[in-house]
């Protein structure tokens, strides 16, 4: 995944490819080989997203034996718990939030298996996505009509092939819609969050304090 895309606001799907014994391998090899990738995957969002929604799904179900299959998405269960014990041990708390979670497991750790070729599996991480969104805090949240308004604006700009615009003609155009002020900051983080815009300053906050001293 891009990390310039990864957002606070949604859930990941760390979907993970069961492999056939097939070829004799040793099941302690067998067993690292798919575990390390799947904790390596879970360490990059834990990474960039701290405290994200994870939902673990397995492909190519119907490539292995339904015994091959169940032993394995066990090793990937015991595995991603393991870690996220290792994550709390070793990611200190915040002074302003005190405990972070590193990593919310959905699903309790279990993967949702699928075959994509027939759609098996399909309905059921459906279910299981539209389940825990509707769980999340944010969800179904109201925001002030200004900032509907600002983010019909940015969608125009975005229709009409605009790619990037500097921090002036942003704070500009979410002034005419009547975002300003502390306002600004907190539609920018929000919608930095959701994926609808990328801010790629710093000091957000500071530039916003700063602009509001030169008026």
């Amino acid at each position: 995944a891009n990390s310039l895309f990864m957002a606070r606001r949604g859930i990941y799907l760390l979907v993970w490819r069961p492999i056939s014994d097939s070829l004799h391998t040793e099941k302690d090899t067998l067993q690292d080989q798919i575990c390390s990738s799947v904790v390596a995957t879970l360490d990059q969002i834990v990474l960039k997203v701290l405290g994200a929604q994870v939902l673990l799904v397995a492909t190519h179900m119907d490539c292995l034996g339904p015994k091959e299959l169940e032993q394995q998405t066990l090793w990937v269960k015991d595995a991603v718990s393991k870690r996220l014990k290792h994550y709390a041990a070793t990611i200190p708390s915040s002074p302003s939030l005190g405990v972070v979670t590193p990593v919310h497991l959905l699903n309790d750790a279990e993967s949702i298996q699928v075959n994509t070729i027939h759609g098996f599996g399909i309905p059921e991480l459906r279910r299981s996505l539209i389940k825990h969104a509707n769980a999340l805090a944010w969800f179904g949240m109201t925001v002030p009509s200004a900032y509907s308004k600002a983010v019909e604006q940015i969608t125009k700009q975005v229709a009409d092939g605009v790619k990037m615009i500097k921090w002036k003609e942003y704070a500009a155009l979410c002034k005419a819609c009547g975002v300003e002020g502390s306002d600004l900051n907190t539609f920018t983080l929000l919608y930095h969050d959701v994926g609808l815009i990328k801010y790629f300053g710093h000091d957000l906050a500071g530039m916003i304090a700063e602009a509001e001293k030169k008026k």
